[in-house]
């Protein structure tokens, strides 16, 4: 069985080859008809599904994001860049995240089938029922059907040889779903209580994929011991010196989930993704298109249209700017804020265009880590007043202007205006009335105080931001000093107790209604509380009733579908649990990235989000042919 499927891989591999140099007529449904002729592929026709998914205007992005939506043609590469080798280019992994069920951009509200032709919610949402696309087909050819969508449930999920049942596919009660096999196409997940969350889940939590319910069980049975051979696993075991209790190592190792897309293990590995990898090496990744992808255009094109995504290492971030410069990056959305006028002053010259979309995260905000275990520093920081005090001594616009060119607006989640006078006097009913001989105030008990604020400079902006606070927290008496962590170093002082306020990005509150997992406690803010209500007290730290109510609202979201008024009237609690207690102290809001589109570019999106815009990237087309 293991020759078999390396035979599957290496013809796929051969037909990926032999296209990637062909020249396509620009008018044709099928971008690769050259192969088509050659008799190394089926005509389109038995490569698409019975009813593909039709992208026009409106169904990737809204039309108020992309208002000129156009069908486009075929052809031509698309060049981005990263800064290590053997990496994760957030571009290309975003433009292959496709999950069952989606909505335009990153929105939970107009879902429509993506991979699921169809789905239907009871009245009570405890029955989730899916139908796949009639004939839709892995990218070695292979028939998707409900057969792969078992493996998972009932090889995987329900064996706990592999691992545990994971928490999405649980109610809010923690009882796991029922999966049940309607037919070849049709199958349901079946709730203990009304789980409308899962909609949500499915489509974009944690950038969804469809990973964690549909799996090539033709590819993939051959490692899993119910199905494999047992002397050829046993050999493939052996291989790699693990035991038979180790094959779930085994399975994951060859298993290529959407976050490992850019790995050499995933080259012929099947998928439904727009684009397949086809070489890794230390200059770069290579991405070629499915040629069994299952979305066509309204005119009954294939995409995706174009056949080549190519992320380059360049090395650092000069020399990215200068790809930029030269016209040698077609599209990239990680670039500093200070860029912005460089670029827009180089566009005609180097053939591309630079649109400030929305970054769905708010890049810096200020965790103040009351799950700290030093009871000294608690006697100030558990005070809401000093929370309070910190936030109004910040002056947010200079952040802005400084940091981010303008290009945001002041958060409105939590009290946020720049008021000194406000700050001093919080700090004063405080007991912080009393300073030292430097004019810097001192805790309650009268003892010294210094708020430590620890970043990791995961993104250039970070430690500047850092700074900036530092001085305005000095004009209200505040002594604070900024140590610079390796983020590694950092999550783990964070776990331990040890940490008394951080610097870190938060999921924008302007996209309140999908996932929101930072609200509730992570792996940068209070993960010791969070623990303890994960593990039900048997680890961790006990947080306060207000963090527990948090957590309460995440379950019960499990329970509504989403933008219905008893899942808003939930975020509207949460958020207005974190305007009371200001735990997280955000810096900026619907801030404005700047992404690079090649100018030759036609479907680019001219409003909305960046993550949106990327995730749209099957129907980028070149508006001159590309041959």
């Amino acid at each position: 069985m293991l020759r078999k499927s390396m035979m599957i891989v290496s013809v796929l591999l051969l037909v990926l080859a032999s296209f990637a140099g062909s020249t396509l007529a620009q008018d044709n449904l099928d971008p690769l008809q050259g192969e088509v002729d050659a008799g190394n592929l089926p005509p389109l026709e038995e490569r698409l599904p019975a009813n593909p998914l039709v992208v026009e205007a409106g169904v990737l992005l809204t039309e108020e994001d992309l208002p000129d939506w156009t069908p486009g043609t075929h052809g031509g590469t698309l060049q981005t860049a990263f800064t290590s080798a053997f990496g994760l280019s957030g571009e290309l992994y975003v433009m292959n995240i496709e999950p069952l069920i989606a909505a335009p951009g990153i929105d939970v509200e107009g879902f429509y089938g993506n991979i699921a032709e169809s789905f239907e919610v009871n009245d009570d949402a405890t029955v989730f029922t899916f139908t796949l696309r009639e004939g839709l087909k892995w990218s070695d050819g292979e028939p998707v059907t409900t057969e792969d969508v078992a493996f998972v449930f009932e090889d995987l999920h329900n064996n706990a040889d592999y691992a545990p049942f994971p928490n999405k596919f649980k109610s809010a009660a923690g009882t796991p779903a029922t999966f049940e096999v309607i037919d070849d196409n049709t199958f349901s997940l079946t709730f203990d209580m009304p789980s409308g969350g899962i909609l949500r889940d499915l489509a974009i939590t944690g950038w969804a994929s469809y990973n964690d319910i549909i799996k090539p069980k033709h590819y993939l049975a051959q490692f899993h011991p119910t199905y494999a051979d047992a002397d050829e696993l046993s050999a493939a075991l052996e291989a790699e010196g693990l035991t038979a209790e180790d094959w779930p190592t085994l399975f994951n190792n060859t298993d290529c989930l959407q976050n490992q897309i850019m790995q050499e293990k995933c080259i012929g590995f099947p998928q439904l993704t727009p684009w397949l990898v086809t070489e890794v090496s230390e200059s770069g990744t290579i991405m070629q298109r499915n040629p069994y992808y299952w979305k066509v255009d309204s005119e009954g094109k294939q995409l995706p249209y174009l056949d080549r995504l190519v992320a380059q290492v360049f090395g650092d971030g000069e020399l990215v700017n200068l790809g930029v410069l030269s016209g040698d990056i077609d599209f990239l959305y990680g670039t500093d804020y200070t860029n912005y006028p460089l670029y827009r002053e180089n566009e005609e010259s180097g053939g591309f265009v630079t649109i400030p979309l929305i970054l769905h995260a708010d890049p810096t905000a200020l965790y103040i880590q009351t799950c700290n275990a030093d009871p000294a520093y608690l006697t100030v920081a558990d005070d809401v007043r000093f929370r309070q005090a910190v936030s109004h001594a910040i002056d947010r616009e200079e952040i802005i202007d400084v940091m981010y060119l303008g290009l945001g607006e002041l958060p409105t989640w939590i009290p946020s205006e720049f008021d000194p006078d406000l700050s001093e006097q919080l700090l004063d009913e405080m007991g912080m009335d009393q300073f030292d001989g430097e004019g810097m105030r001192l805790a309650p008990d009268g003892s010294p105080f210094t708020l430590f604020i620890e970043a990791a400079p995961v993104r250039t902006d970070m430690i500047p931001v850092g700074e900036l606070i530092i001085d305005h927290l000095s004009f209200v008496g505040i002594r604070a000093e900024l140590r610079q962590q390796d983020p590694n170093v950092m999550n783990e002082r964070i776990l331990n107790n040890e940490t008394q306020s951080s610097i870190y990005w938060i999921q924008s509150y302007q996209w309140a209604p999908g996932f929101n997992q930072e609200y509730v406690g992570s792996d940068v803010w209070c993960s010791s509380w969070r623990e303890w209500l994960d593990t039900g007290g048997e680890s961790g730290t006990e947080p306060p009733a207000e963090f527990k109510r948090l957590y309460e609202i995440l379950n019960e979201r499990k329970s509504t579908l989403p933008y219905s008024e008893e899942d808003l009237a939930l975020v509207d609690e949460l958020f207005q649990i974190h305007y009371d207690n200001m735990w997280v102290l955000p810096m900026i809001q619907n801030v404005l990235r700047p992404t690079i589109f090649n100018a030759d570019f036609g479907n680019v999106a001219t409003a909305g989000t960046q993550m949106g815009a990327s995730r749209a990237g099957e129907q980028l087309y070149y508006m001159t042919p590309q041959s």
